[in-house]
């Protein structure tokens, strides 16, 4: 009985050892070879953001962006580049909705995520958004559309539109005016793009005179409590510009200029047939050599109508015509009307526009332009998925009112031309006014009268040679477009923040101003051979520049003295710098 027991429980005991030891051999292969998958699919996606040809993709994001660190190690993890500078063919990464044409950084999460190159598509800012408008837009266009034969222009309205034309006549080529007028009872019904339509194709012949306002746009009377009529062509038009065959020939020449530098440095060969995108510092250079058009607009007019294989075709297109004494086209103009006269692999659909009259004596204007440019390549294995090149994403507006189709598609574009001639002045403002949201509140205010220079910069006095101070600056600021940009690059350079608060205050916050602000302040600052702890306030007060303000100025504004500002500044400059406070202050 005992002996058939001992037998038994060996024979079991046996067998789960056997047992055992094949499950843990199995385990141990199963182990193995997930393993292997493992390694196989790390090294597949360690090479994630590469192209076909095996070179790393190149990304950018701006030196503001709070996940800027985070995002740089995972993309240089997975075979990709981050570029110290905005450069042609990398792809701009930010949260910034403000930057419109940008991608979203979950781009790169899903990537990884799902190891592999996903669609642009969804990344891009306003995408979702237009889609979803899409179903909503076309009800409304049909809405628009039956309601249009009842909802014509009267004698009534018109006179309506030109009384308040009359009494707002800076604003009579402004796209928000009219979008206001809108909103009134006697033109309900119609939008403000048909009604800006109808006084400009219809009514401005009409307009005969206009009433006499002060720099506020308030209307001014006479000794009698009468409104003062004036002419028309004695009232200035507006500050804005439009752009010539001119403008478009030497931001072309500019633009080639300066990838034809940035390939050299590179040891390549130009391609204008690819999709470029050119840093900030170029438009800020470009500004300086003609200021007719703000740094902004220029930058909207290159991303609007340069496509590629553009910039060479227009160049050599311009150029033919003043040889045959032919007057040139617009870029605008040539892709609207689609004449041949400049190959171009653009679909866009572009409005045309009016120009002024070519100026010929400017042909020969053409602005050295030069940058540097860092582009950083490593080979890697082969990729079959290709990554799109992201496309700028501009929305037009587009209306269906009573004037006919040409027409109004002429008008329309117009309209955009102007409007973002009006968008690109104060949207310099409004974009360095943006903070991230993870940092502190920056608080802009000029500095005190007992400041010494201890409070504003490290060192000592002597230490600031003011040329010198003026390149590095220059420099620094070459790609800042924020508030919060231009503190950090000037911390570097031993400025501290109630002095830099001081500065971009006195600029209102203009870039390209403040390298030109320090370099006098350091000149002063070394004339005056001030000792630490010496009050230095007389030195920060900076004059002879229309565009540089004071505590006493801004006091003056909005008050009766407001008119004794056009001395020391320029019209233009005080509604600049009221437009600056406004918004500014409503930030805080």
């Amino acid at each position: 009985m005992s002996y058939e027991s001992l037998h038994y429980d060996d024979a079991v005991s046996q067998a789960a050892a056997e047992a055992a030891e094949a499950a843990a051999a199995a385990a141990m292969n199963a182990a193995t070879q997930q393993q292997r998958i493992n390694q196989y699919h790390e090294h597949q996606q360690r090479n994630l953001f590469i192209d076909r040809d095996g070179r790393s993709l190149l990304f950018y994001i701006p030196r503001n962006e709070p996940h800027r660190s985070h995002y740089r190690q995972l993309i240089i993890s997975y075979g990709g580049v981050v570029t110290d500078r905005l450069i042609p063919s990398c792809y701009f990464l930010s949260n910034n909705a403000e930057e419109g044409h940008g991608i979203q950084l979950r781009f790169i999460d899903e990537c990884i995520n799902q190891g592999r190159l996903v669609n642009l598509d969804s990344f891009r800012f306003g995408v979702e958004e237009s889609r979803e408008a899409d179903d909503e837009e076309a009800e409304a266009e049909a809405k628009r559309r039956m309601s249009k034969r009842h909802n014509r222009f009267t004698p009534e309205k018109d006179e309506f539109i030109l009384n308040q034309v009359r009494m707002n006549p800076r604003f009579r080529h402004s796209h928000r005016f009219y979008e206001d007028l809108a909103h009134e009872e006697m033109l309900k019904g119609h939008t403000g793009n048909s009604i800006r339509a109808r006084f400009r194709k219809h009514l401005e012949p009409k307009l005969g005179f206009v009433y006499k306002v002060d720099i506020n746009d308030k209307l001014v009377k006479d000794d009698m409590g009468r409104y003062i009529e004036l002419g028309v062509d004695d009232f200035p038009d507006t500050l804005k510009h439009k752009y010539t065959a001119i403008d478009d020939y030497v931001l072309c020449e500019a633009a080639k200029a300066h990838i034809e530098q940035a390939s050299e440095s590179l040891g390549v060969s130009p391609n204008f047939d690819e999709a470029i995108v050119l840093p900030y510092s170029f438009y800020d250079r470009l500004y300086r050599k003609r200021s007719n058009h703000s740094l902004h607009s220029w930058r909207d007019r290159f991303r609007r109508y340069i496509t590629p294989g553009m910039i060479p075709s227009y160049i050599e297109y311009f150029k033919e015509c003043i040889k045959t004494g032919e007057e040139p086209e617009t870029l605008l103009q040539l892709n609207q009307r689609r004449q041949g006269k400049i190959p171009t692999s653009s679909t866009n659909n572009i409005q045309v526009q009016e120009e002024e009259p070519l100026d010929s004596s400017l042909v020969n204007e053409e602005p050295n332009i030069d940058d540097e440019l860092i582009v950083k390549q490593a080979g890697s294995d082969h990729f079959v998925q290709p990554i799109e090149v992201p496309q700028l994403v501009t929305d037009l507006e587009y209306e269906d009112e009573e004037e006919e189709a040409a027409d109004e598609a002429d008008d329309e574009e117009e309209e955009e031309e102007e409007e973002e001639e009006e968008e690109g002045e104060a949207g310099q403002v409004e974009e360095e006014s943006q903070e991230p949201e993870s940092q502190a509140p920056i608080v802009l205010k000029y500095v005190g009268e007992s400041v010494t220079f201890a409070d504003i910069l490290d060192g000592k006095p002597g230490d600031y040679d003011a040329n010198k101070m003026y390149l590095s600056i220059n420099a620094a600021l070459s790609d800042v477009t924020d508030i919060p940009g231009i503190f950090h690059a000037l911390n570097k350079l031993g400025l501290k923040d109630p002095l830099i608060s001081h500065v971009v205050y006195a600029t209102s916050a203009d870039v390209p101003l403040i390298p030109t602000y320090c370099q006098r302040l350091f000149t002063a600052l070394n004339a005056a051979r001030l000792e630490p702890g010496i009050p230095l306030y007389k030195q920060l007060r900076i004059v002879g520049s229309g565009d540089i303000w004071s505590p006493k100025h801004d006091q003056m504004l909005g008050t009766e003295s407001e008119h004794d500002l056009q001395r020391p500044h320029s019209l233009d400059s005080i509604m600049k710098r009221k437009e600056f406070l406004s918004q500014f202050h409503s930030q805080v």
